[in-house]
């Protein structure tokens, strides 16, 4: 026994168990004017039936949400006459005795699961009845059969999306669309995101349990088939209707800001692309008053950079609930950035938002670490190296927590990380002492298991790698245990020559004291593979002013001309004219043979007391034209000028004994004429030797034109004259005419 009233377009509410007062739960109760409401009996066996085809569900659902939105809707009689007055009828008394049953639940959360299931049947029993009545067919399918048109289907899913939105109560169309968009979106990830979405801007004083059960399900992945701009569009389309359901909810109801959040993280986990205009309604939220730590709660699930997105407009707010958000989030926030600096690293490009994001977040959360984080919540160490790597300068006083398990690993395992790994680290660590200076300890473990070729690449790029990272961590490289000293000792020579070639380039202030200390084991062990301007580019990055160090070079020098004396003696003596030659330029370009305060300069000092004297020991053995030219550039009051005076006269009057190797032409002019150390006076038997000597050797008008471009002194033009006699005295006299 219904009561029946007149209601708007022939319809009259019916409330069980209420009074007028009272606000209806999820739909309203609705009869035909003038008829009591029949049993729901016009499709048999409602279990068997199936929902809507997601198609014509869409077409349904939209046909509803149109006429609702915009007010344009059917007459009655219009619907009577497309759908038969019968049908109509029917289907009007069947939507009042379902909705007079869910009218006399309570507001509880099980009572919502039961209206809700209540519609849903009403719309697959009054589907069916409408096409079954339609085709005239007494058994139907909701599916689609081989008899049945797809327009002819798509006009009934039209029709009856009318017929829904003539029920003039807004919690009845509430709860059809709920159902409706659940049909419409079958396996469709990006529609169950709709379904949410839509659900909130509908929203009834039962839908906030619905929502609930609705969202949980939509992180799971599920098949998508649609296409990617379709995606894009109704993902799009499904921000747009959060940010309108924000701005236009009911003043006198409290907002959701659960849903908006989690609705804006469907949508950036549907739509990457979307991920920026997201974030833009996350932040549109906290400005209306949203709780950060509730948002925060809700976006667990949201992707990384939506995330990140959230925390950067938080670091950039100045109330006391943000210091204490990073103080209690601290570990959290910090696996988040780690998290996106590991797949940045990994090969996931980070967009310049991102770029820009990073810094603020991680100062912020630097400016409000807490004193004690719980170590078990510490992060993984790939991580930690990945946030290092990318973003180590602005830790701060993050560091040290989120440092300390990698740099335990990095000092026991060195090899399984890189020379860069361990910089990054460094500079991410720089307020904390002794962790810079463990990873200092432990780099050279590193350099050990590198291969030649790998170990030349790295040192290369060493010096200014290890001035940018902070004192402690070169202080802990330099404190590292002598043995590796004699690393680069694997390098080839010719790989040493090219590393010295470089560290020389950068200059000594450049080069750290703890690189340079590996330079004398390698040079003293492939010596003698060095050329001289090899030599000279080592021995001007080894000069740092100290006595020390000239003497190491000098020493360095000694050492390689000496053990050169046997190479040249069986390939020839040019090394040593290269470096009297290299030397010389450097001696030159450091200044000539002293500095304005009267101190030698390390070039005059290689020449005399490196090369030199290394040939003075052995001049027995060594060409008279090379101690002639080493006797040329030293000083002639220097003490190894008179060693090797000694032993060039001594060499000089073997050879005119007619010991060892005849003394060549150009040799004995430059002694006779005085341009030597050597001592000849004029008519002493070591002259007479020599004229005699240059005499015999003009054998002809070769040997005479080259005496005489030797420009002979006078005397010694007259004395060898003298001597010769004959047609090539005649000929000598002519060419100095001439």
């Amino acid at each position: 026994p219904n009561r029946v009233g007149t209601g708007g377009a022939g319809f009259s509410v019916v409330r069980r168990g209420h009074t007028a007062q009272q606000p209806a739960i999820a739909a309203y109760g609705i009869a035909a004017v003038g008829q009591p409401v029949p049993p729901r009996s016009h499709v048999e066996d409602v279990d068997a039936l199936e929902a809507m085809p997601s198609v014509l569900a869409q077409v349904t659902h939209a046909t509803l949400c149109e006429v609702c939105d915009e007010g344009v809707r059917l007459p009655d009689s219009e619907l009577r006459r497309r759908m038969d007055r019968q049908v109509f009828n029917n289907l009007r008394a069947d939507a009042c005795s379902t909705l007079a049953v869910l009218g006399t639940m309570s507001s509880d959360l099980t009572s919502a699961a039961v209206s809700q299931s209540e519609v849903r049947t009403f719309l697959v029993r009054s589907w069916a009845y409408l096409v079954e009545s339609t085709s005239g067919r007494r058994r139907f399918s909701a599916s689609p059969q081989p008899y049945q048109s797809e327009r002819q289907l798509s006009q009934m899913a039209e029709l009856f999306g009318h017929f829904l939105a003539s029920v003039p109560e807004r919690g009845a169309q509430d709860g059809f669309r709920i159902i409706l968009s659940q049909w419409a979106a079958g396996s469709d990830f990006e529609l169950q995101a709709l379904v949410a979405i839509e659900a909130y801007r509908h929203r009834g004083s039962t839908m906030k349990a619905e929502l609930e059960e609705m969202l949980s399900p939509i992180f799971s992945p599920i098949g998508v088939s649609t296409s990617r701009e379709d995606k894009l569009r109704r993902a799009h389309r499904a921000l747009g209707v959060t940010t309108r359901s924000m701005l236009r909810h009911d003043s006198d109801g409290e907002q959701d800001f659960n849903v908006v959040a989690k609705a804006a993280s469907i949508v950036a986990s549907i739509a990457p692309e979307l991920i920026s205009e997201s974030a833009e309604v996350i932040s549109l939220a906290l400005q209306r008053g949203a709780p950060i730590h509730q948002v925060w709660a809700s976006l667990l699930q949201a992707p990384a950079l939506l995330r990140l997105s959230f925390l950067a407009v938080v670091a950039e707010r100045t109330e006391f609930e943000v210091v204490n958000f990073f103080g209690d989030h601290a570990s959290a926030v910090a696996r988040l950035c780690a998290e996106v600096a590991e797949a940045s690293d990994s090969g996931s490009k980070l967009n310049k938002t991102g770029k820009q994001q990073m810094p603020l977040v991680l100062n912020r959360l630097s400016t409000n670490f807490p004193l004690y984080v719980d170590p078990s919540a510490a992060l993984q160490p790939s991580k930690v190296l990945a946030l290092a790597r990318g973003f180590g300068k602005h830790l701060g006083f993050a560091a040290p927590w989120l440092l300390r398990t990698l740099v335990r690993d990095m000092t026991k395992q060195p090899c399984r990380f890189s020379a860069s790994d361990f910089i990054a680290v460094a500079v991410a660590a720089k307020s904390d002492i002794k962790l810079c200076k463990a990873l200092g300890g432990a780099l050279p473990g590193l350099w050990l298991s590198l291969s030649p070729q790998m170990l030349l690449e790295v040192m290369v790029r060493m010096p200014l790698a290890l001035n940018a990272t902070p004192p402690a961590f070169r202080q802990g490289l330099k404190e590292a245990r002598t043995e590796h000293e004699m690393l680069l000792q694997a390098l080839q020579p010719k790989h040493l020559s090219r590393l010295i070639e470089v560290w020389s380039d950068c200059g000594y202030d450049k080069v750290p004291e703890s690189l340079m200390r590996l330079l004398p084991g390698a040079v003293d062990f492939h010596l003698l593979a060095l050329d001289a301007r090899r030599l000279v580019a080592l021995s001007r990055l080894l000069n740092n002013g100290s006595a020390s160090a000239a003497q190491e070079v000098v020493r360095i020098w000694r050492k390689w001309a000496e053990g050169s004396v046997h190479i040249c003696m069986l390939r020839g003596w040019g090394r040593f004219y290269d470096a009297l030659r290299e030397v010389c330029r450097w001696r030159e370009l450091d200044g000539g043979v002293s500095t304005p305060g009267g101190r030698t300069t390390l070039g005059e000092a290689v020449l005399q007391g490196g090369l030199a004297e290394g040939l003075a020991d052995v001049a027995q053995v060594v060409p008279l034209e090379l101690c002639m030219e080493i006797s040329r550039l030293v000083p002639s009051t220097s003490l190894v000028a008179c060693m090797f005076r000694e032993k060039m006269e001594e060499k000089v009057r073997c050879s005119l004994r007619g010991v060892g190797s005849r003394l060549p032409l150009i040799v004995a002019v430059a002694v006779a004429n005085g341009e030597t150390l050597l001592k000849v006076e004029k008519g002493s038997t070591f002259w007479e030797a020599l004229v005699l000597l240059i005499a015999d050797s003009l054998k002809g008008s070769r040997e005479i034109d080259l005496f005489c471009r030797s420009q002979p002194r006078m005397e010694l033009r007259s004395a060898v004259i003298e001597a010769l006699g004959g047609w090539r005295s005649l000929e000598l006299s002519m060419s100095f005419s001439a």
